[in-house]
Order: structure tokens, then sequence, then C-alpha cells
């Protein structure tokens, strides 16, 4: 009974999925199919860009500023989601009409049918079983849009790929425009100089053809994650109102999200507005306006921005380059005197350590008795919501990546209002606290300001000044940390062979506690300062390395 319980449920929701679906046939229809991916129809979405990718490569056709009537082309339409995405980007009267070809019968059916539902009917449709478009009963088009097959690199050629795209180009008539999606070893990446592809190539930017070359990130094809793929945007622009000036965008290191592609278009809009050449007004986002004669010149260059737009020399981070340099190396020079001035009060480092008698045993203890003793107190970590962090302001939260090292600390806070509502129990640090960890790896420090909170797994030793033979936390910590070390974690083991509280530690005696305390706390300063001279380095190393490479800093031979 239960089963048809479960059976009734689910055909409910898939009615109600239905129901919501069917406003329009297209949408019932959209419904359907976007279920390719989840129900593993691979055939139908293999050769289909991703769905931000898709409506990204119809708007920048231009087919929002298409007059009614103009005649729109989608060679290779496989499934149909580029007819789709144009039509979903057109003007509801616009009353194109959509030409699309595909070599298998069963995608261009479909194809029709994903038409057909969006009222788009015979007079103004017509999709060929091939690879030719049906341009003899319709003329030339307005937009071309085409995502190219897919071939494996083993047998992909850049000049057969590029004579594709140059059939495309001989549909262009004059101010009509295509975008190409391809593989970006023809269309971007370097080729052999002088080659038949490079010559064929760059034949494109001399006869005024290419206006926009945009590198993509793996992943443009979600069913072909490896495979880097690039844009082109070409016009066919009358010589008399040929500028010269090509757009080169690199998004090879963005993800494609809706930002990024709709900065994309803008970019690629205005371009377009101002005549295919620069706006003064306006610099692209991620990418470099240039002459074509710049590629030219250059045989088998990559068309990628190989600089920087002269734009970027004029922001906040470019100008106060040299302004913070100065600053680093200001602070290396405080460092260094401040590491000066500590070995002249103390001198060298010494631990003073020689060989234990062995007339002198040392005295052993777990921590697990030191609780019992009440020479330590333990207190748990807290289970801290994700939504109650923040990256600013309020108490510093550890977890266990804090006291790793594999997260920097304070990186994750936590509002005090928001604390003491929501965790009214929860305890803060005090300064001299132990804070550990035993997952996924053992970890131990002191935290020397206190006012701290401490996340579940860490927990918190905190030791009562008041025992009759108190542990210095600095010694308590270390010890801990050296005990743990011989009682790891083995490789496909879930936990450690030994409890926190089955650690067993040498109970020092006051004397020498106190000395090993004095020793640590010396080590300690000396650590703080070599960190922060490296911290300073490793900045001033990025800033230097970030100003020579985008040519905006040059460095002056020393003053004598």
């Amino acid at each position: 009974m239960s089963g048809l319980q479960d059976i009734g449920r689910g055909l409910a929701a898939l009615a109600e999925e239905l129901v919501e679906a069917a406003y329009t046939p297209a949408e019932a229809f959209d419904w359907v199919l976007d279920a390719r991916r989840r129900l593993g129809a691979h055939e139908l979405v293999a050769d289909e860009p991703a769905p931000l990718l898709t409506g990204t490569l119809a708007r920048l056709c231009g087919i929002a500023d298409l007059p009614p009537g103009a005649v729109i082309a989608t060679p290779y339409a496989r499934s149909g989601d580029l007819p789709a995405a144009l039509h979903a980007q057109a003007a509801p009267d616009a009353g194109h009409t959509y030409l699309a070809a595909d070599p298998d019968p069963a995608l261009a059916r479909l194809v029709r049918r994903r038409m057909l539902v969006r009222e788009v009917y015979e007079f103004q449709l017509d999709v060929a079983e091939g690879h030719e478009l049906a341009l003899d009963d319709w003329g030339y088009p307005d937009i071309v849009l085409c995502a190219l097959p897919y071939e494996p690199a083993e047998t992909r050629d850049a000049r057969a790929v590029l004579e594709r795209i140059q059939a495309l180009t001989d549909m262009l008539d004059s101010r009509r425009t295509a975008v190409v999606l391809g593989p970006a070893d023809a269309l971007i990446r370097p080729l052999t100089p002088l080659s038949d592809g490079d010559r064929l190539r760059r034949s494109f930017l001399t006869d005024g053809l290419l206006k926009v070359a945009i590198s993509l990130p793996d992943g443009a094809f979600p069913y072909r994650p490896g495979y880097r793929t690039a844009v082109w945007v070409l016009s066919r622009t009358p010589q008399t109102e040929w500028r010269g000036m090509v757009l080169l965008t690199d998004l090879s290191a963005r993800p494609l999200t809706e930002q990024t592609l709709g900065a994309l278009v803008e970019d690629v809009h205005i371009f377009r507005q101002t005549s295919w050449q620069a706006d003064p007004r306006h610099s692209p986002r991620h990418g470099v306006i240039l002459p074509v004669k710049v590629l030219d010149d250059r045989p088998g260059t990559a068309f990628t921005p190989q600089h920087r737009p002269h734009e970027s020399r004029y922001t906040r981070a470019v100008i106060e380059r040299p302004e913070r340099i100065s600053q680093l190396e200001v602070r290396l020079s405080e460092l260094v005197e401040q590491a000066y001035q500590d070995i002249d009060r103390h001198a060298a480092l010494r631990a003073h350590a020689v060989l234990r008698s062995e007339d002198q045993p040392v005295r052993r203890i777990t921590v697990g008795r030191m609780l019992d003793e009440r020479r330590l107190r333990r207190l748990p970590g807290h289970r801290i919501k994700a939504e109650h962090l923040t990256s600013d302001g309020g108490y510093a939260v550890l977890t266990s990546a804090e006291l790793l090292g594999t997260a920097p600390p304070g990186g994750r806070r936590i509002d005090p209002l928001v604390f003491t509502v929501e965790y009214e129990h929860a305890n803060l640090t005090r300064p001299g606290d132990v804070i550990v960890t035993t997952s996924p790896d053992f970890a131990a420090c002191v935290d020397e300001e206190g006012l701290c909170v401490v996340a579940y797994p860490a927990r918190i030793l905190r030791a009562r000044p008041d025992a009759e033979r108190p542990m210095p936390p600095r010694v308590l910590a270390a010890l801990l940390r050296a005990a743990a070390a011989e009682h790891g974690r083995v490789s496909g083991a879930v936990r450690a062979s030994r409890r926190l509280e089955d650690l067993l530690i040498p109970d020092l005696s006051s004397d020498e506690a106190g000395r090993y305390d004095d020793l640590l706390a010396r080590i300690g300063q000396r650590s703080a300062l070599v960190r922060a001279q490296v911290a300073a380095l490793d900045e001033l190393d990025r800033l230097t390395a970030a100003g020579l490479a985008d040519g905006t800093l040059t460095l002056l031979p020393p003053t004598p």
C-alpha cells in the first residue's frame, strides 16, 4: 500500500510540473527537452553548448536590433538549442524567417517541431536534412549562427575548420553578421607561421571580415570538458566603411557567469554600434581593440590579447603600486631592525639542552588524568551554522582549518549579537587557552588574546592556574603536538590510534616547565618576526612581478 502511495505522490508531482510548464506549447516542449541531461539522452545534448553560452551567442548576433522579416540561418542546428535561443531573443512580432540544416534526419525533425510550437510556421521556416541551407528559396541570411561540429583533436585540421567558416562567410551580404563557435586551436591559438592555415586565418583579417575573436574557458560544451573553444564574430563591411580594427577578448581564465558574459555582449554591442572601431568613452572589460595590421604583420601569432589595454595603467591598483612597494621596503627595514634588537637583548638563542641523567627519569601523565586531577578543564567546541559566518567584524571563529594552517586565522567571523542570541550557552576563549583538534589531523595552538569562538570538532583545554602544579599553556600545546606525532592516524583509518585523553606527556617540574616556557616564548617571538618578513617579502615579490608583467613598472639602477 505504501508503494502505491509513493507512486501516486510521484505522479501528482509530475502532473503539477507539467501543468506549470504548459502555459504555452513551447514551454511544455522545452520542459520535456530540459530533462535530456537528467535522463541520459546524451545524443541530444553532447554537441550543444552550455545553456548560458547558447543565449549569449544569440545576443552576440545582434538579433534584438534586426528589422522585421529578416532571415536567420543556423547550420548544424543539432537538437535546436541555437534556433530556439535566437527566437527567444527576437522581438515577439519580428516575423523572422528561420533556416536550419542538420545531416541527421531525426534531429532535423526535432528542430522543426521546436520551431513549430513557437508558432514559426512553414512559410517562415525551412529545416533541411543535410549540410546545405535552402538559400535558393529564401536568399542570403541577415544572421548566421553556427556551432561547428566537434572533431577529435587527433583528426582536427585547422585549415579544414577555417574553410568551413569561409563557406559560411560566402553567405554574408554587406553589413550582415555571422557568429561562429569552434575549436580554439584553429580560431585563436598560434599556428605554424606562413602555413596554409595561417594564411587562410589572416585572410579573414585582411578582407575585413573578422571583427571579434573571443577565447572561452574549458566547459563551453559540458559533455566535452577538455574541448577548448573560441568564438568569432564576422561581418562583411563595405570597403569605404572599413576601419581595420579587431576586438580580441580573453575569457579563458574566467568562469562563464551571467556577469562575465553580459559584459562581453555589451563590449561587442558597443564595438558594433561605433562601426567596428574603438569608442573613446568605453574600454572593453576583458579585451583590447587592435589594428588588424598588428596581427597580420606577425604570421602565426595567436588571436588573443598580448598586452593589457592602455586604460589599465590608470586604475587605482596600478597607480598605488609603487607607493605600496615603498611601504613594504620600510616595513622590511623595521622588521630587520627588530630582529637585531631582539638578538642584542637576548644574545644568541640557546636552549641549553643536554641528555637527561638516568637516575632522574621523567614522570608521565595522560591528559585524562590531568582532567581528573582538575589541572585542566575541557570545554567543547560549538556547531556554528554556515549562514552565521561572515568575513569581517565580530568574534574570530577558529575551526580545524585555522588550526591546521589550511585557512588563514580571522577569515571566519561571527557577529557578537548573533553569537549571543543564537548560542547563549557557548563560551569565548580566554588568553592562554589551548585550542585542540583531532580531525582530520591533530593540531594544538595557544590563543594568546582570547575572545574567539571555537567551532566543533575543535575544543578547548584550559589550564587551571590554581592547581597545585599548573601546566603553562605553551608547554602543554608543544608536548601535546609531540605526543600526537607518535600516534598519528594511519592511511585508511577513520581516527588516530589514541584519543586526546589517552595521550601521554611528560609531567615536568615547575622549574623545568618554566624554563621550557621561556624558551618557547623566545622561539615564538623569533618565529613571528620571520613570518612577518616572509609575508612582506612575498607581497613585495607579487607586486613587483605584477607591475613588470603588465608593463606598468620598471626598475631603476640602484643609487650609489
